[in-house]
């Protein structure tokens, strides 16, 4: 039965406030936020009124959520409801003289979370925590934020995500009938992407340039092909790393995505190049290269690196 202290039978008010103690994991392949967090209720239940006078001071009891009515928020966006409910069952709430009732439970909360990688590794994440009741409309219950924004006092700096903000928001959800308000949080992470940087970006920037500079070498050196083959692999390896942590998803596709793809196209190109130029080098003298390959080494590879027509009479 609900509290209602009064004839007229008003929604009951209930407060809600989490405080952020961890960012414990951030799963991209399957979309899930993990973190550590106090979460706190307070409502009203006239029901429980006492004088502490007459109770040998008493102003604060604990009693069984059994004994108790305790209102049925949710954790809308939970990735594990069970758990969540789990931790709610042995839970003893605080309860005042005056009526007022808190409580509070630590719980290690797995939500949902869209994670956009557009931008990865240079990535922010907004994650949303979603509380509301589960059956009572705002005609029985109305839900609210205790403060403007998250309580961060308690909380522990991650090493691979930086919070930036932890934000509330309440609104409803209107059916044709009945009106769901909801508590929202907003936990805003950006990644840090020192270690993506050093150990994936840096690596990839100085095969493509081994790409290039393979050329350098002599036509002579039976080193050039191994080179080329070896960096396509590496750069191969790279992008299936890449690939491997993060989400399978057709809507976006990530910069960091597109710049291993076109890196792998330029040392393939290269390799390539390479094996065309050691065909060429070997080719024995008596034989006559055709004219259309004359035309597009000296014309066109030619005007591209800049060797203008002083090659046109050297012997190929």
């Amino acid at each position: 039965m609900l509290p209602n202290c009064t004839d007229d039978k008003p929604p009951v008010q209930v407060n809600i406030s989490l405080s952020l103690i961890n960012i414990l994991d951030v799963d991209e392949r399957v979309q899930i936020l993990k973190s550590s967090m106090w979460v706190r209720w307070h409502w009203k239940d006239c029901r429980l009124q006492w004088d502490p006078k007459q109770y040998d001071d008493v102003t604060v009891i604990h009693l069984g959520r059994e004994r108790v009515w305790i209102p049925d928020i949710t954790l809308y966006d939970s990735a594990s409801v069970m758990d969540f409910l789990d931790v709610i069952q042995y839970q003893r709430p605080v309860i005042k003289y005056t009526g007022h009732l808190v409580f509070g439970f630590p719980s290690i909360i797995s939500s949902t979370c869209y994670i956009n990688i557009l931008n990865f590794p240079y990535d922010l994440q907004r994650c949303r925590l979603k509380f509301s009741s589960w059956s009572y409309d705002n005609k029985f219950l109305d839900v609210s934020n205790s403060s403007p924004t998250g309580d961060l006092s308690a909380y522990v700096a991650n090493n691979e995500w930086s919070l930036e903000g932890f934000t509330v928001e309440r609104s409803s959800v209107n059916y044709t009938t009945s009106s769901f308000p909801d508590v929202t949080f907003f936990v805003e992470i950006r990644r840090h992407p020192l270690h993506i940087y050093i150990n994936l970006l840096l690596p990839c920037i100085v095969i493509s340039l081994i790409g290039v500079f393979m050329f350098l070498l002599p036509p002579e050196s039976g080193e050039r092909i191994s080179l080329g083959i070896t960096s396509l692999l590496s750069m191969v390896v790279f992008s299936m790393n890449i690939a491997s942590s993060l989400p399978a998803t057709n809507a976006t596709v990530p910069h960091i995505t597109k710049y291993f793809s076109c890196s792998i196209i330029l040392v393939a190109c290269s390799a390539v190049c390479t094996i065309l130029i050691m065909r060429l080098h070997h080719t024995s003298d008596s034989i006559r290269l055709p004219r259309w390959v004359k035309r597009v080494i000296i014309e066109c590879i030619g005007s591209v690196i800049l060797l203008g027509q002083s090659c046109q009479y050297q012997k190929v």
